[in-house]
């Protein structure tokens, strides 16, 4: 930390970016980095420590956002065998046992019998003091029929939140995401708004800022979802968010580490209003995807166009109902409204 903060200094920099790795999760850098007045480009240190911790995260949403969905799960602050045992019992198997600090799928077991408990808390303990330094964890019901998926968040330091919808990342191999895709193919329209209107609420109780991302697991046999974690940072897995929604993620951090109040604003009331598409170019329309009044989901293909000789798809920005007065075989000159999603 020390000698990435001399170097910014040493440099003449007025910000440092801490990427994806750890210390991008790390509250001590964001203090040290304010400390040697550099500006930190992403979430408040108080952010960090209280969201990024899944004990802490539930305590302070118990408190400051009741109406979060949370899983069943042990409240207590204990790690004693006997009382995990006897919350497990009350809560009834499956349950899974999780790295309070953890993250990327270390210091997570299922447990599917009482006679389990014990073995796996030790390896759950031992593997999140080797990859965490805290050997602290919980405990909650698992949900046997689940997916995982995340909601893609940006604050300012104005109040303004915005989301910029959900990524699924249901495809996981030992805890750990292999593929995420864009939009859920599980959620419906008015679940995909429920889901971010929860991410927004978890955000607005702490004053959230910069990017960060909402975790949420799916039951789908009950369509119902509940709160995860926060990873109050940019992840890595951004990019499919930004092609989705056509919006620079990076840049938009950038400029709410400069304190400016507007862009996150004007998306909030873009998502809120009418999206208009236009054609990038002169082209010809092959396919319309959607009917005229139909419900689409962001990222939903609504036309393919041809120019020049290439094929590309359009994609809805918003959750909505779509309108376009043009069909197949149209030509349309650049800048002309192909659709509108309101």
């Amino acid at each position: 930390m020390e000698l990435l903060i001399d170097t910014a200094l040493r440099l003449g920099a007025d910000a440092i970016h801490p990427g994806y790795g750890y210390l991008s999760e790390k509250d001590e850098f964001v203090t040290k980095t304010e400390e040697a007045g550099l500006i930190f480009i992403g979430p408040s240190a108080k952010a960090m420590s209280t969201l990024g911790d899944k004990r802490s995260s539930k305590a302070y949403l118990q408190k400051h956002a009741p109406d979060v969905p949370l899983i069943s799960g042990f409240s207590g602050t204990s790690t004693r065998p006997e009382d995990l045992e006897g919350a497990a019992a009350k809560i009834g198997y499956p349950i899974m046992l999780k790295a309070s600090a953890g993250g990327g799928g270390k210091g997570m077991r299922v447990v599917r019998e009482a006679s389990q408990l014990r073995e796996e808390l030790e390896r759950v303990q031992s593997e999140a003091a080797r990859s965490f330094g805290s050997a602290d964890c919980i405990l909650e019901k698992y949900i046997e029929n689940s997916k995982h998926v995340e909601v893609q968040i940006m604050g300012d330091h104005h109040g303004n939140v915005v989301s910029f919808f959900e990524r699924d990342c249901s495809v996981q191999r030992r805890h750990q995401k292999v593929i995420e895709e864009s939009p859920c193919p599980f959620l419906t329209n008015d679940l995909r708004q429920q889901m971010s209107n929860v991410a927004l609420s978890v955000a607005k109780a702490i004053g959230y800022a910069n990017a960060g991302t909402v975790e949420f697991v799916l039951d789908v046999q009950e369509n119902k979802f509940y709160f995860l974690e926060v990873n109050a940072r940019l992840q890595v897995e951004h990019p499919i968010t930004e092609e989705v929604t056509g919006t620079d993620l990076v840049s938009m951090q950038l400029f709410v580490a400069s304190g400016e109040n507007r862009r996150v604003a004007v998306e909030a009331q873009r998502q809120q209003g009418q999206a208009e598409i236009k054609a990038p170019m002169p082209c010809k329309i092959l396919s319309v995807k959607a009917k005229d009044g139909d419900n689409v989901a962001v990222g939903d293909v609504v036309m393919v166009l041809e120019s020049m000789k290439m094929e590309f798809s359009i994609k809805a920005s918003k959750a909505g109902k779509f309108h376009t007065l043009w069909k197949s075989g149209d030509a349309v000159n650049e800048n002309a409204t192909l659709c509108s999603v309101s």
